[in-house]
């Protein structure tokens, strides 16, 4: 009976367990397909892997090895890039192979680690009936807890613990970001300084999404830095991430599409004459967008797309995404939307499906749980896009005054872009 029940318990633990192998699984064959290429079939779109293109770069060093004297170089030092998305992408699915096993191990084991009695020959019949309800009662409470965590979880207004999250969000929390005292006060000098604290997660965080990246190497890496609800500390993570990406030496252009707060335009103080609104104006009088429409930071590789003069909490068409991203992506090789909480408009939602990584703040010590299912029906549905990561909850910052306005008396035209 009690060999039955560990087999069938396994079963039940294993089925309940498939979804999260299944979702690792894909990523996994990602991976493999980053690295190996993949050919074009009906609804899948090609890939040229990341093997055959150092492959192809040492063939003409390859070739010369007949000669005695030559030295074949390493692929580290003709391609150094390839080579460093190849080792983050093989530790990535060593990571992912592991989890898996530990999945289906943990099944098992929970199944047989269960505190039963195992059967032996009663020498009664009151000495069998006993044990029976021993085993009968150790089940029905163990049930019994585990429906009532269920309950409790369902209707509490806030996430548990991170293992909550991950299982809302579909995808796993890849780091913490600390809580720094340096950026309590301002956090532009997340775009000035490194504390020691938080220089081992922004790294993780920038190595991660580089791996991302397509394969081609003169196309911008375009990151949308979203929350889950609002003050999840979206800018200072955004300012942080280009920091990092300027000190490796990426032209950077960080896009302020939080129009409701407009943080980083207030921080950097943006030209009001350019920004968002100066784009969508260009672009809809078909002339070509100027260098002016973006300001210069304190960190020379830096600079940043304001929101302009676009009216306090308006919100942007979806349609208007195409040229703010176009017009970042043409002028730098990185680019950082920074979009506040991912519910509070659609363009951030937008933002998310256009972007090659999107990296998920998560205040979980605040964090709201209806909030927080809302938010991962909106992430993209390939999860391995998605780098969650827990931050410390902000505190609301209210504008004293309203950003500058310029006379748009002739700009009919170009509201259309604007809602």
């Amino acid at each position: 009976v009690v060999d039955t029940y560990i087999t069938e318990s396994a079963n039940r633990l294993r089925e309940a367990r498939q979804p999260a192998i299944d979702e690792l699984q894909k990523r996994l064959d990602d991976i493999t397909a980053r690295l190996n290429g993949r050919a074009a079939s009906e609804g899948v779109e090609a890939i040229v892997g990341i093997n055959p293109q150092i492959a192809d770069a040492m063939e003409g060093y390859i070739a010369n090895a007949s000669n005695p004297s030559y030295v074949i170089p390493q692929d580290s030092q003709i391609v150094p890039q390839l080579v460093q998305q190849r080792d983050q992408l093989l530790v990535e699915g060593d990571r992912i192979r592991s989890a898996i096993s530990d999945i289906q191990l943990s099944a098992v084991s929970e199944a047989t680690s269960s505190v039963i009695e195992r059967a032996t020959e009663p020498d009664g019949t009151t000495a069998g009936l006993g044990r029976y309800l021993t085993v009968a009662g150790l089940i029905f409470g163990g049930l019994v807890g585990t429906a009532l965590a269920l309950v409790i979880a369902q209707f509490s207004s806030k996430v548990l613990d991170e293992q909550v999250a991950e299982n809302i969000l579909r995808t796993n929390i890849v780091d913490s970001m600390p809580r720094s005292r340096a950026y309590a006060a301002s956090p532009l000098r997340a775009l000035t300084t490194s504390p020691p604290e938080m220089v081992e997660t922004i790294e993780r965080i920038g190595i991660r999404a580089e791996a991302m990246a397509s394969s081609e190497i003169d196309q911008a890496l375009t990151i949308a830095v979203l929350g889950t609800q609002p003050d999840s500390g979206t800018t200072t993570l955004t300012l942080a991430l280009a920091r990092r990406f300027a000190q490796v030496g990426y032209s950077v252009i960080v896009i302020d599409g939080d129009l409701n707060t407009r943080t980083i335009s207030t921080l950097v103080e943006a030209e009001p004459n350019g920004g968002i609104k100066a784009v969508l104006r260009q672009t809809a009088r078909n002339r070509p967008i100027t260098d002016s429409v973006f300001t210069s930071t304190d960190l020379d590789k830096v600079r940043v797309l304001g929101t302009g003069s676009i009216d306090a909490h308006s919100s942007l068409r979806r349609d208007a995404l195409g040229p703010i991203l176009e017009a970042a992506r043409s002028r730098a090789q990185v680019v950082l939307f920074d979009g506040g909480s991912l519910t509070g408009s659609s363009v951030s939602v937008f933002a998310a499906r256009a972007a090659d990584v999107v990296v998920l703040a998560v205040p979980l010590q605040s964090q709201d749980q209806r909030t927080l299912t809302e938010a991962a029906g909106l992430l993209p549905d390939d999860r391995s896009r998605v780098l969650a990561v827990v931050t410390a909850p902000g505190r609301r910052r209210v504008r004293e005054a309203p950003l500058p306005t310029v006379d748009d008396s002739d700009d009919s035209d170009e509201l259309a872009d604007v809602s």
